[in-house]
């Protein structure tokens, strides 16, 4: 399949828009208010694995209407829904819901509405890969409770605006639970407060815009420690570890990596998105999760990049690139994992070096399925495999070497952090931006085209032919799309690197090599097959 110029010039109408414009007839019922902010406030019984409790959902009306939707799970039952102290009604059917108010909400009001909730949260599997709430003890058999749904959205556990286009401005969260475990979620605690029973309800807040899949919540017998980080710019701000208290002594030693990281990362990215909110690492019974400000670690305190734990180097990664740049539709969640993903392997370049990076990357050429492409523009696109994290680092590898200025593609990753920082970005917003923003006459479209929405990567064919007036390659692409044309470099016998422009027709150079063998495709910089072709001349 190709991303035609039909599709090119779709993507980039909306480019720049802010979401409320945007999927009107796929969102029907969402895009007339635009969610401020959640206040969210739980009851957790542990022992029963349920949940109880309320959000109150503040918004600005962007059309008049008299009915909107949100979305819930559907084994979560609705008490009431309050609107200026008078019930609201509502149908609850599938995972959405449908509320009606009784009067006319004109453009550009604002107002709030309180949900009332309660019921059993579906449990995850295997998280994070299915969402959930995790139920667990740790070894010395105390509770230990987490919940991850980067898949199923926020409503699988708390009603809220699932599309992702329309992220609120700050939340509070506040969960009652016994008082002898401690509660841990995104931002800054802002309170404890007992509540008699042998309860407490634990109160943070996020003060930046938020993905309402990474709200979360942890519950455990957590020991704190903290230390503070200190950039260049002497901006300094909380780190906070909340370990398992049996791993407080392995915990301090390992994660005194985080600095290094963040350091790694501002120095590609730019600053640290949100730090008001601190950076934060929680112990959880599950791998990982990117939760803003308040990153799940499960890894078992093990370093396998060279000194460096995977888990923190990716989550830690999605702090930039997921969390504070977001796509616009879960759909894109390529533009979150191929970021973070390629973010690793610069990492280690940084402090290893770019031949420890390219080793990196051809480990996770291995994981490529080609399956499916990394992003399909209809509503019933689902991402059912991991290419949108290693065939789309591959794509950014391979865009770096197309491009053939590492100043030019470091600005082009800084820049674009910086003008989509806590804002939303579709797939033809990233192409435009690349496309605007590079400095070499190679023209970008198809390039990402062909990686984005095929499953069938670009093959360079060539052949050598010895004629009259010396030794010729003939060289081209055979890819899906007769119009594309991207470069390719190649590693003579003598270790002469030679760049070629290809297109989908035969073009010929002289060359001093005397067969294709002396010719390596240096497919360690590109994301590309190969075939020679000299047995068929």
């Amino acid at each position: 399949m190709r991303l035609n110029l039909l599709v090119i010039f779709h993507f980039l109408s909306h480019a720049f828009v802010f979401p409320q414009s945007v999927f009107l007839t796929t969102f029907s019922g969402t895009t007339c208010y635009n969610v401020l902010s959640y206040n969210l406030d739980l009851d957790i019984d542990i022992k029963k694995r349920y949940i109880k409790g309320s959000n109150t959902i503040h918004y600005k009306t962007e059309d008049d209407f008299i009915q909107i939707k949100i979305n819930l799970f559907k084994n979560l039952s609705i008490d009431s829904i309050v609107f200026k102290n008078q019930k609201l009604t509502f149908s609850h059917d599938s995972n959405e819901v449908t509320i009606n108010f009784s009067s006319l909400q004109k453009k550009g009001g604002k107002g709030s509405f309180i949900i009332y909730y309660q019921g059993q949260p579906h449990e995850a599997r295997n998280a994070p890969w299915d969402g959930g709430f995790v139920w667990r003890k740790d070894t010395l058999g105390n509770p230990w409770v987490g919940v991850a749904c980067q898949n199923e959205g926020g409503s699988l556990w708390w009603p809220c605006k699932n599309p992702l286009y329309d992220k609120p401005d700050f939340a509070t969260m506040s969960f009652t639970i016994p008082d002898s475990l401690f509660c841990v979620s995104n931002g800054n605690l802002i309170k404890e407060t007992p509540v008699g029973n042998a309860r407490k309800k634990f109160t943070w807040a996020v003060s930046y815009p938020i993905n309402h899949y990474n709200i979360t919540l942890n519950i455990g017998k957590y020991s704190h420690f903290s230390e503070p980080y200190k950039r260049e710019d002497s901006c300094a701000f909380p780190l906070d570890y909340y370990v398992l208290t049996y791993n407080l002594d392995k915990a301090k030693e390992h994660f005194k990596q985080v600095p290094k990281i963040l350091k790694a990362y501002e120095h590609f990215f730019g600053p640290y998105p949100f730090e008001r909110d601190g950076y934060a690492l929680v112990e959880t019974p599950y791998w990982g999760m990117e939760h803003q400000s308040c990153i799940a670690y499960g890894n078992d305190y093990k370093n396998e990049l060279i000194d460096f734990d995977f888990i923190i180097v990716h989550e830690t990664a999605h702090e930039w690139w997921g969390n504070s740049v977001t796509a616009y539709t879960s759909q894109e969640l390529w533009i979150h994992e191929s970021f973070g993903t390629y973010a690793e392997s610069l990492l280690l370049e940084y402090y290893y070096g770019k031949e420890a990076a390219i080793q990196y990357m051809e480990k996770q050429k291995t994981k490529i399925k080609n399956k499916q492409p990394l992003f399909r523009d209809d509503n019933y696109f689902v991402i059912e495999d991991t290419d949108i994290y290693y065939k789309g680092s591959w794509m950014l590898h391979t865009l770096r070497h197309v491009i053939k200025d590492d100043n030019s593609w470091f600005n082009i990753l800084y820049k674009l952090n910086e003008a989509y920082k806590y804002k939303l970005i579709s797939t033809g917003g990233v192409i435009l931006y690349f496309e605007d923003a590079k400095k070499s006459n190679v023209e970008l479209y198809p390039i990402f085209s062909i990686y984005i929405s095929n499953t069938v990567i670009p093959m360079f064919c060539y052949y050598v032919k010895k004629e009259k007036s010396g030794t010729f390659l003939y060289y081209k692409w055979n890819t899906t799309n007769q119009d594309f044309i991207m470069p390719v470099h190649l590693q003579l016998k003598n270790k002469k690197e030679l760049r070629l422009i290809s297109s989908a027709e035969f073009q010929k150079i002289k060359i001093k090599a005397s067969q294709a063998k002396d010719i390596r495709v240096m497919t360690e910089l590109f994301y590309v097959d190969y075939k020679d072709l000299s047995d068929k001349k």
